[in-house]
């Protein structure tokens, strides 16, 4: 379980994420770190907590979060291939999940962004689980005649969107899961300035489920 990865924290960020650089190139850390988190059903706190925020600020090392079996697969291939160390974040309540998978040596980029659906009064972007969700709510968002774009972002470390977010000048990064102490959505509000984020207000207090 992703929760328990504070345990390993130093050697994480200390060792795997330094060590390419520290030795001036010298040494690759071709790593994947992959394993369910998320709050699920009939868990302690200890196996249900979201750590990417935590990981985010640590140097060298790239976070990747998979929202369906077609994007596991090919973030799976591409995390595996890369020379860089990469968190591999799953939900645990995606496991049910099935589908059709691309045949043949399929694989996602590391450094971009799913564009789910295209829209240009709104943008929502958002990953992992919340997608699925967030996919509801853009069909009711129709309902009302709001044309929203949906991004899922799959990296967030780069951030995901190698587009360069056009579209809709008002963004909306909805989440469920705590604790939610948010650098990267700041630091991407001072990227993409003039656009203007929504539901700020939101990260501060996310809804848990």
């Amino acid at each position: 379980n992703m929760g328990f990865l504070l345990l390993a924290f130093n050697q994480i960020s200390n060792n795997m994420g330094m060590l390419r650089y520290t030795s001036g190139g010298n040494f690759t850390i071709p790593t994947v770190v992959r394993g369910p988190g998320g709050v699920g059903r009939q868990l302690g706190a200890e196996h249900s907590q979201r750590l990417e925020a935590y990981f985010h600020a640590v140097p060298g090392i790239k976070i990747v979060a998979c929202s369906t079996p077609t994007n596991a697969k090919g973030l799976m291939k591409a995390a595996i291939r890369d020379n860089n160390p990469v968190l591999f974040f799953e939900h645990v309540l995606l496991y049910n999940l099935s589908e059709e998978l691309p045949a043949g040596d399929y694989t996602c980029a590391l450094d971009q962004a799913d564009l789910v659906k295209e829209g240009s009064d709104v943008t929502i972007l958002t990953y992992s689980r919340m997608r699925h969700h967030c996919l509801k709510a853009v069909e009711q968002l129709e309902a009302d005649g709001i044309n929203a774009e949906l991004i899922d972002l799959i990296s967030l470390k780069p951030f995901g969107p190698g587009r360069g977010l056009p579209g809709s000048g008002f963004r909306v990064l909805p989440d469920r899961c705590a604790p939610w102490t948010p650098p990267w959505p700041e630091q991407k509000t001072d990227r993409h300035r003039p656009r203007q984020w929504l539901c700020r207000s939101a990260w501060r207090q996310p809804g848990c489920r």
